[in-house]
C-alpha cells in the first residue's frame, strides 16, 4: 500500500508520500498494489487537518525606568518562540496615568505598561505577553564631576524628591571622585549612567537607608573604601531594595565583610560584573537578606578568609544565582566562590561555580536549596574577562566548554548579561554568557603585506570570529585562502583570531587573500614581490688587439629571471670609454656587467663588474737598410711588421723619426757600417712598439776624368796631354787623390786634318773615398788659320816704327 498526499484549501503541497508537517488542510489517498491474483485499488481521499501549534510565547524585555526627555519611550524589544509573525505593540497608562492604549510610545512622566502581541504565521498561533510595566519619570542631571556644588551628583542627590531619576549630562566624562565621604540615600532613586564612580580609596560610594527603593543602572563603581567596614561600594539597610542593572563594580574593598557590596536589605543584581575587589569575608558580596543575581559574572575577587565571591552572612540569608558565573575568585583560607551557614539558602539556576581557588573547598561550602542545570566543580573552559559587547566585560565560554548548551531555557533570562537572545544554538548555555553564532568576519591583521615569491609572509593573517554583539568565539574553523598561496583552515583561539602563515608561491603579483567562515568573509591584500636574480659575468679576461671588438661574453650563476641577458661595458682609469652595449675593440683595461632582464617572477639583476684587458699588438718599426755615396748623407725610412685588421701607420699617433748616424762628412768614407739607422719616437693607442736598426751603406763618390780637348795645327807636332776632374765632395780638391791617368791619342805629326780621340785610362789613380769615371777628349787637326802679318819699319829722325 502506498500513500499519497495533497494540500487543499490553499495548501500548496503535494502530490507526495511524505508525511506533511505544516499547518493545513490536506487528503490522504490509499492505493494497494496489484498481487498475482487481484489488481490494484485506489480509495476515497480522505481529508485531515494539521492545526496551527498554540506553543508561541513572547515578553517584553527593556529598561523599566526612563528619564523625561520629551521623546516618546519605552520598552520595545522581545524574546519569542514559535512564531515568526510580525510583533506589535501597545502602551497603556496605570495608576494616575491617563494614556490610553496606543501602538505609540508615551513621552510624558508617568506610570506604564506595556502589552507585546505575536503575530501568527503558517504554523504556529500567535501569543500575547503578560504587562511589562515601566515608568518615565522627572530626570535630574549632572554636569560635574565636582564631588560638591552645584549640579554635581552629590547635590543633584540631596535636591531630588522621590521617584526621581537622575541622570548625567554627555559632557561629563570623567570620572566623580568623592572627597568627602560616602552619599547617603534616604529617598526612592534610580540613577542612570553611564558614569564612573570612585570613593578615592577612602570612603565607600553609598550608604542607603530607610525603606528606599534605589535603582542604579549603566554605573561603574571603583575604588570605595570602607575601612573596618563593610561594603566598600554600597551598604544597604534591612528594609531597602536596591535594584542594580548593567554596573561594574572593581577595586572595592573593606576590612571586614563585602568588597564591593553588604547588601542588609532586599537586592536584584542584573547584567553586572564585579571585579578585583576584596574584603575579610565577601570579597564581592556579603548578603544578609535576599539577594538575586541574574546574568552576573563574578571574577578575579578575593577574600583574607573565605568567600572570594559572595558571602552568605547568616542562616536566614538567602541567594539565588540565575544565569550568573561565579569563577575565579580565591580565599586565602576557604571557599573561594561561595561560602554559607548550614541553614542559608542558595539557589542555583543555569549558573556556574567553578575554577575558584582556596586550600580547601574551592569552589563553595555549605548546601545547595536547589542546583538546577548548573555547573559546580568543573572545569568550565571560560575565556578571561573581556569585551564581548554589552555595557560590562564578560567571560564567555570556549568552544568545548561543559556550559555550551547545557542550561536550561525555561528557567534562565531571555537575554545573556551583554543583552544576547537566548538561545543562540538551539539550547541556552549555562552561566552569565550565551556563546552566539559567527556574525562577523574581521581581517585583524597581515593586510596589506608584501612577500619575496616562495618565502613567508612576515606576518600571519588574522581573522577575528565574533558573534552579533562582538563577543569572541573561539574554536570555530576559519578557511584562508587564495591564489597567491597555498591556503588552509585555523581554528580561533580564546581569543576569537584564527591564524594563518601564508607562503607566497612563485607567481608574483597582488592577490587578495579571503578568510571564510560560512558566508561570512574577509579580504586581505597580498603582494608577491619578485624574487631577486643572480648572475655573474664570465669568460676570457685577457685578449690582444685585433682592431674588432673582444669582451669576455659568457655568464654563470644565473639564478632566478629567465629575461634576456645583456652586458655592458665600460672603460677603467685610465682608458676613456663610456659605459656602452658595443664591445670595446681598442686596447685599454674595461669591465663588462652582465644583466638578466626581469620576468613576470623575478627583477633584474646585474653581475658584480669583471675586468677584462685588450692588450696591445706588438708591432716592430724597423729602419730600413740605406744605400748612399760618399759625401751624402743617408734617407732613412721605417718598415712596419704586424699591422693587424690592415691598418697602417697612418693609425700612429705620433710618427717615427728616423735617423742614421752616417753624415755626408769625412767623418764616413765608403764602407758599410752596422746598425748605423735607427726610428723611434712613434706613438701608437693599440700597439707596443718595438724597434729594429738597420745598416748603411757608404758607396764610393765618382769622379770624373776627362781628357781636355786639344787642338793643334796640321803638320805640327802634338800638345801636351792634360785631364780635368770633376765630382770632389767635402770640399775634397785633387790633392785628395794620388796617381795620374794615361792619356794618349792616335794622331800623329804627319796626321791629316781631322778629330781624333784623345783616351783616358786609369793609370795610377788612386781614391779610398772615390772611384774613376773617365770620358774621352778630342785632339782637332786644323789649318792654321792665323793670318800672316808684315812688319813695315819705317824710319824717323828720332823713333823707328813698325806696322802690321
Amino acid at each position: 500500500v502506498t500513500w499519497s498526499y495533497v494540500g487543499v484549501s490553499g495548501t500548496t503541497y503535494g502530490p507526495s508520500a511524505a508525511l506533511p508537517t505544516g499547518a493545513g488542510s490536506y487528503t490522504a489517498t490509499a492505493t494497494v498494489a496489484t498481487d498475482s491474483n487481484y489488481n490494484s485499488a485506489i480509495s476515497i481521499a480522505t481529508g485531515f487537518t494539521i492545526s496551527k501549534a498554540n506553543t508561541s510565547t513572547i515578553s517584553v524585555t527593556g529598561p523599566t525606568y526612563y528619564a523625561y526627555d520629551g521623546n516618546s519611550q519605552g520598552p520595545d524589544t522581545v524574546a519569542t518562540t514559535g512564531s515568526t509573525g510580525a510583533v506589535t505593540y501597545s502602551y497603556v497608562g496605570t495608576g494616575l496615568t491617563s494614556y490610553g492604549a496606543s501602538a505609540t510610545k508615551p513621552s510624558a512622566a508617568g506610570t506604564y505598561s506595556v502589552t507585546a502581541t505575536l503575530a501568527a504565521d503558517s504554523n504556529f498561533l500567535g501569543a500575547t505577553s503578560t504587562a511589562k510595566p515601566f515608568n518615565i519619570t522627572t530626570a535630574r542631571t549632572v554636569i560635574t564631576t565636582g564631588d560638591s556644588g552645584s549640579g554635581s551628583l552629590r547635590k543633584t542627590i540631596a535636591d531630588a524628591s522621590p521617584g526621581d531619576i537622575i541622570q548625567f549630562a554627555a559632557s561629563v566624562t570623567g570620572t566623580i571622585t568623592l572627597t568627602s565621604g560616602e552619599i547617603a540615600i534616604s529617598r526612592d532613586l534610580t540613577i542612570n549612567g553611564p558614569a564612573t564612580i570612585s570613593g578615592g580609596g577612602t570612603s565607600r560610594i553609598f550608604n542607603v537607608s530607610g525603606t528606599t527603593a534605589f535603582a542604579l543602572n549603566n554605573l561603574t563603581m571603583t575604588n570605595g573604601n570602607a575601612g573596618n567596614g563593610s561594603g566598600g561600594a554600597i551598604v544597604s539597610g534591612a528594609a531597602t531594595t536596591t535594584t542594580i542593572s548593567g554596573c561594574t563594580f572593581s577595586g572595592n574593598k573593606v576590612g571586614s565583610d563585602g568588597g564591593a557590596i553588604f547588601a542588609n536589605g532586599t537586592m536584584s543584581i542584573n547584567d553586572s560584573l564585579f571585579t578585583g575587589n576584596s574584603a575579610f569575608d565577601g570579597g564581592a558580596i556579603a548578603n544578609m537578606n535576599v539577594l538575586t543575581l541574574t546574568n552576573v559574572t563574578i571574577s578575579g575577587n578575593s577574600a583574607e578568609e573565605s568567600a572570594g565571591g559572595i558571602f552568605n552572612e547568616l542562616s536566614t540569608s538567602t541567594t539565588t544565582l540565575i544565569n550568573t558565573t561565579v569563577a575565579a575568585n580565591s580565599a586565602g583560607m576557604g571557599f573561594g566562590g561561595i561560602s554559607m551557614p548550614m541553614d542559608s539558602i542558595l539557589n542555583l539556576k543555569n549558573s556556574i561555580l567553578a575554577n575558584n581557588t582556596a586550600p580547601i573547598y574551592a569552589n563553595y561550602g555549605g548546601p545547595f536549596a536547589t542546583n538546577v542545570n548548573s555547573l559546580v566543580d568543573l572545569d568550565a573552559k571560560l575565556a578571561p574577562l573581556a569585551n564581548n559587547g554589552g555595557p560590562t566585560l564578560t567571560m564567555a565560554p570556549l568552544y568545548n566548554s561543559p556550559a555550551i548548551n547545557a542550561g536550561n531555557c525555561t528557567t534562565g533570562p531571555a537575554t545573556d548579561q551583554r543583552g544576547m537572545a537566548r538561545p543562540q544554538n538551539g539550547t541556552c548555555d549555562i552561566g552569565a554568557y550565551e556563546r552566539g553564532t559567527a556574525a562577523s568576519l574581521t581581517a585583524t591583521g597581515g593586510t596589506p603585506q608584501s612577500a619575496t615569491i616562495n618565502t613567508a609572509f612576515t606576518n600571519p593573517l588574522t581573522a577575528k570570529v565574533t558573534d552579533s554583539l562582538g563577543g569572541v568565539l573561539d574554536g570555530i574553523s576559519v578557511t584562508f585562502a587564495g591564489t597567491g598561496f597555498s591556503g588552509s583552515a585555523s581554528n580561533t583561539d580564546a581569543t576569537g583570531v584564527a591564524s594563518f602563515a601564508a607562503t607566497a608561491n612563485g607567481n608574483a603579483g597582488a592577490y587578495i587573500a579571503t578568510a571564510k567562515v560560512g558566508s561570512l568573509t574577509a579580504d586581505f591584500s597580498l603582494t608577491n614581490s619578485k624574487g631577486s636574480s643572480t648572475i655573474s659575468a664570465n669568460g676570457t679576461t685577457t685578449f690582444t688587439y685585433n682592431g674588432s671588438g673582444q669582451v669576455p661574453a659568457s655568464y654563470t650563476n644565473l639564478t632566478g629571471s629567465t629575461g634576456a641577458v645583456s652586458y655592458s661595458y665600460s672603460g677603467k682609469s685610465p682608458t676613456v670609454y663610456s659605459t656602452s652595449s658595443n664591445k670595446p675593440s681598442a686596447a685599454g683595461t674595461y669591465t663588462v656587467i652582465a644583466t638578466v632582464a626581469a620576468d613576470n617572477n623575478y627583477n633584474t639583476a646585474s653581475s658584480a663588474p669583471l675586468d677584462f684587458t685588450i692588450n696591445k699588438a706588438g708591432l716592430t718599426i724597423t729602419a730600413a737598410n740605406t744605400t748612399s755615396t760618399y759625401g751624402t748623407a743617408p734617407t732613412v725610412t721605417a718598415v712596419y711588421s704586424a699591422f693587424v685588421n690592415n691598418e697602417t701607420s697612418a693609425v700612429l699617433t705620433t710618427q717615427p723619426v728616423c735617423s742614421s748616424t752616417v753624415t755626408a762628412t769625412t767623418a764616413y768614407s765608403a764602407s758599410f757600417y752596422t746598425a748605423a739607422n735607427s726610428c723611434s719616437g712613434a706613438a701608437a693607442a693599440n700597439y707596443t712598439l718595438t724597434y729594429q736598426p738597420g745598416n748603411a751603406t757608404v758607396n764610393t763618390a765618382t769622379i770624373t776624368v776627362t781628357a781636355d780637348n786639344k787642338t793643334k795645327i796640321l803638320g805640327s807636332v802634338n800638345p801636351a796631354l792634360t785631364a780635368s776632374y770633376s765630382g770632389f765632395v767635402n770640399n775634397e780638391t785633387v790633392a785628395n787623390i794620388s796617381g795620374t791617368p794615361v792619356l794618349a791619342t792616335a794622331a800623329l805629326t804627319t796626321s791629316p786634318l781631322g778629330n781624333y780621340d784623345i783616351t783616358t785610362a786609369i793609370g795610377t789613380l788612386i781614391a779610398s773615398n772615390y772611384d774613376f769615371a773617365l770620358v774621352k777628349g778630342t785632339l782637332t787637326i786644323a789649318y792654321d788659320t792665323t793670318p800672316p802679318s808684315l812688319t813695315i819699319s819705317t824710319l824717323s829722325d828720332n823713333a823707328t816704327s813698325s806696322t802690321g
